[in-house]
């Protein structure tokens, strides 16, 4: 690759590649000190050190730092790194909880709607179940077994599509200085198919009461 010195004598190499690493942040490049020293036509020259610092020695070394006259400034990783994550952490708790209230509103939906629609067309059978003698427990498990076994099928293809959807949005947001790793753990999978779960026995809860409301009267007056 070409180097293009923008400093000093302003030399313009050309250097071989001997990695490529990857980053989240930024755009960077390092090569060895010496080296770049040569290439530049510079002594030992440095612009920048990294130090690990004791704790206790902290308070002396900014004063140092602060009195020497060519500190141009002193970055504080550890307060840097922090600040970061709490900012991303909040907006992430953010996104994620509109993301589930959102998900768990359709869910809901979605999964009443079915029920509402699976009772209408087995209600008269439900009703002459319960005149035949089926407790309303019994005729309500016929319902709320359908339905669980929807949910449970439904869960590996709703995390298959989930998955593609976060490839997608990662892929969206990355760029050439700033890049998102896909990172989905076991938790995430769990907190889906909860929200899911939840939201499959409040409709469950919805559905009861019509089940309750069964006109069994109407079942005896029909003629077959």
């Amino acid at each position: 690759m070409t180097l293009e010195v923008l400093d000093g004598k302003r030399p313009v190499v050309t250097v071989p590649v001997s990695g490529i690493s990857l980053g989240y942040v930024g755009l960077g490049a390092a090569m060895d000190i010496e080296t770049l020293n040569r290439l530049v036509g510079e002594g030992a020259v440095i612009s920048g050190v990294n130090l690990l610092l004791d704790p206790v020695q902290m308070t002396a070394f900014f004063s140092a730092a602060k009195a020497a006259p060519s500190t141009s400034f002193v970055t504080i990783t550890a307060l840097t790194l922090g600040k970061f994550k709490d900012t991303v952490a909040e907006n992430i708790t953010i996104m994620v909880t509109v993301y589930i209230s959102l998900a768990a509103i359709i869910a809901v939906g979605v999964i009443y709607n079915f029920a509402r629609i699976s009772l209408s067309e087995q209600g008269r059978e439900l009703a002459s179940l319960r005149v035949l003698g089926f407790t309303q427990r019994e005729v309500a498990g016929i319902l709320f077994g359908e339905l669980l076994i929807i949910v449970l099928i439904a869960q590996p293809l709703g995390w298959l599509i989930g998955y593609g959807i976060a490839q997608s949005m990662v892929a969206a947001f990355s760029s050439d200085i700033y890049r998102v790793p896909l990172v989905v753990g076991r938790e995430v999978y769990a907190y889906a198919s909860l929200t899911v779960g939840t939201a499959a026995l409040f409709s469950a809860w919805l559905i009861w009461g019509r089940i309750n409301r069964l006109d069994m009267v109407e079942v005896l007056k029909t003629r077959e």
